[in-house]
């Protein structure tokens, strides 16, 4: 069950034939009579009486399926590790380095002598180091970065230009200029004020830019 309630009747005895989609019981929940349907043709066999309180997770009912292959079985993992913990370490990694860099450089551009002999651009490197070992999939749709406002689907190079962003400037305009020539008819922004949507007029007056309050 994925209701908490109470089970009204039974439509199929022990043992019954039920067809696919048919109706086997009727359970209330929240002062609603809810039908539980079969998800398969098969015979059902109650676990629970009718008048039964029962509660989300409850085993109310088995069905043995008339065709045994449509059965969905779980195969037991066969590896050492799911992946998640190491996955979740390059994650840590990268964002660590990245706070890193961009403190060093922040520390720099306030008059402070934080990069000691190294350039900025070697500064970053440490974060160039932790993403090159990061997993960074293909997106959905094509990225536009503010280094260079052209739009990017190749992880390596969108990997390349998340270091190049800490001391590279941000072309803001141009990256919405590249947006709008790319066949742009309306955007949305989301969240309080509509500070995008005019950025987008002054740039082009016709853009359509609507303010979704989350």
């Amino acid at each position: 069950s994925d209701v908490t309630g109470k089970i009204v009747r039974w439509l199929k005895d022990d043992g019954e034939s039920v067809a696919k989609g048919e109706t086997f019981a009727e359970v209330e929940a929240m002062k609603m009579i809810m039908p539980l349907k079969a998800a398969d043709a098969g015979k059902v066999s109650p676990r629970m009486s009718a008048g039964s309180v029962i509660e989300a997770g409850d085993l109310l009912a088995s069905l043995q399926l008339d065709d045994p292959s449509k059965a969905r079985s779980i195969t037991p993992f066969a590896g050492t590790s799911l992946g998640l913990s190491e996955a979740k370490a390059r994650a840590t990694d990268a964002l660590r380095s990245y706070r890193a860099s961009a403190k060093t450089i922040a520390t720099a551009m306030d008059g402070y002598d934080a990069l000691g002999d190294a350039t900025p651009e070697q500064a970053v490197g440490a974060l160039a180091d932790a993403l090159s070992t990061t997993d960074v999939k293909t997106p959905a749709i094509p990225v536009i970065s503010n280094v260079d406002a052209k739009p990017h689907s190749d992880p390596a190079v969108i990997k390349e230009i998340l270091a190049k962003q800490v001391t590279s400037p941000v072309l803001w305009e141009d990256a919405v200029a590249s947006v709008l020539g790319a066949g742009f008819e309306k955007g949305y922004e989301l969240g309080p004020g509509k500070v995008i949507a005019g950025i987008f007029k002054r740039i082009d007056k016709t853009a359509e830019v609507e303010n979704v309050v989350v």
